[in-house]
């Protein structure tokens, strides 16, 4: 008698509905599954992202959008290829397969041009023309964006941003813009929400999603050796301590990672063209998309930033709430590298060095 041969088990395939999305603070320092898994993605994307071409130039064929496919990015969850056309060129945004049961992330881009059209500002994120679903038929989840105006900040390099400053000060004032729009809730997009209505956040108050995690993550920090028991009882005393501020703040919506990963810019006019990439985005303080701006920068950097931003004097008030957020976001951040096993850039200053900077910073504004 011939016994079958063993089947690996399947992972089940992870929820990002509204009640996921209320668990955790950041998807990449919160995801609920293994670290293994986490560190074996980015190698995992590499060979996936050649791989894929020929379905997505199938995809393209099927969407009548004729050219060559080119692989242009992999990400944490997400592969991109460009499709090169005789009428320009178009981005495939796909989802890494047996992640998700769908990656409703994928609609944020259609939803932001939309509520960001409602104040004048739609042209900072370029058109989707299509996105579909593995629930509908299609390979795997993915999204077709127009390709951006302007050119990826990163690649013009790091040092120019010392030499011109005003790209530091463009990626302020598209800040600005986008804070235009109003919210409701707080915190990551609810992506059963729909994009027709203003952009609502899955929790109800901002406090709660400032809170959300944080003793996980300074817990995280203390167990790597990162900062003491101490530091965490301080920390979680400072948050407390400005808990009444945090409520009290507005609410809007927020791009959640603003680095120069995700900027296009006019490399003449030093024009902010185009932000990439509303997977991480939130309503919530204008001040935490500030501070996590800055998060992305050296201190010398910080002035020319804020004064795009229109905060070239910020109020004692306004240098607290930054300095806390900065703090949150250096916690999460610092959580999502062990997490993932992301090492320092040889010659950088430990990223988990912000920690203790963002404490040390309120404590001396407090």
């Amino acid at each position: 008698m011939k016994v079958a041969a063993k089947q690996p088990e399947r992972r089940p395939l992870l929820r990002l509905d509204r009640a996921a999305r209320r668990r955790m603070f950041h998807l990449k320092s919160d995801l609920p599954v293994e670290d293994e898994l986490l560190r074996s993605l980015r190698e995992r994307a590499d060979g996936e992202l050649r791989a894929r071409v020929p379905a997505i130039a199938e995809l393209a064929a099927k969407l009548h959008l004729g050219g060559e496919v080119r692989p242009l990015a992999a990400g944490s969850f997400h592969l991109v290829h460009r499709l090169d056309r005789a009428d320009g060129t178009v981005v495939f945004r796909s989802t890494l397969s047996d992640l998700f049961v769908e990656d409703r992330t994928l609609l944020f881009d259609r939803w932001v041009r939309n509520w960001l059209g409602t104040v004048g500002r739609a042209a900072l994120v370029p058109e989707t023309r299509a996105v579909e679903f593995t629930g509908g038929g299609a390979p795997f989840d993915f999204s077709v964006l127009a390709f951006a105006d302007g050119i990826v900040l990163r690649e013009l390099g790091d040092p120019i941003l010392d030499v011109e400053p005003e790209f530091l000060r463009g990626l302020g004032l598209a800040l600005r813009l986008v804070h235009e729009v109003e919210g409701t809730g707080a915190g990551l997009l609810d992506g059963d929400a729909g994009g027709e209505d203003a952009p609502r956040g899955v929790h109800d108050a901002w406090t709660d999603y400032i809170d959300l995690r944080l003793q996980d993550h300074a817990r995280t920090c203390v167990d790597a050796g990162y900062i003491t028991a101490a530091d965490a009882d301080t920390i979680l005393h400072l948050f407390e301590a400005m808990r009444p501020s945090v409520a009290a703040r507005p609410r809007r919506l927020l791009h959640g990672d603003p680095g120069t990963h995700n900027v296009c810019v006019d490399p003449d006019t030093r024009r902010v063209t185009s932000l990439l990439d509303w997977e991480d985005a939130l309503v919530g303080d204008p001040l935490f998309d500030v501070a996590m701006a800055i998060s992305f920068h050296p201190e010398r950097r910080h002035a020319p930033l804020l004064a795009g931003y229109g905060l070239d004097r910020p109020t004692i008030e306004d240098r607290r709430l930054i300095a806390l957020y900065f703090l949150r976001i250096a916690l999460f951040k610092t959580t999502h590298r062990l997490r993932f096993a992301i090492a320092d850039l040889p010659g950088r200053v430990p990223g988990h060095h912000r920690i203790l900077s963002g404490v040390n910073e309120l404590v001396r504004l407090m």
